[in-house]
């Protein structure tokens, strides 16, 4: 589980998870930003 996932650290760590084979779930205040960053990243 990744918080604060739409930028910075947060998108980080979640690229590095997912790259590594990890599943992912993500949140994030932002949710439109969330949601762009979420498709981006599938």
């Amino acid at each position: 589980m990744v918080t604060g996932e739409a930028r910075g650290i947060g998108l980080a760590v979640a690229e590095r998870a997912l790259q590594s084979g990890a599943d992912v779930a993500m949140w994030d205040v932002d949710g439109e930003r969330l949601a762009r960053t979420s498709a981006e990243l599938n």
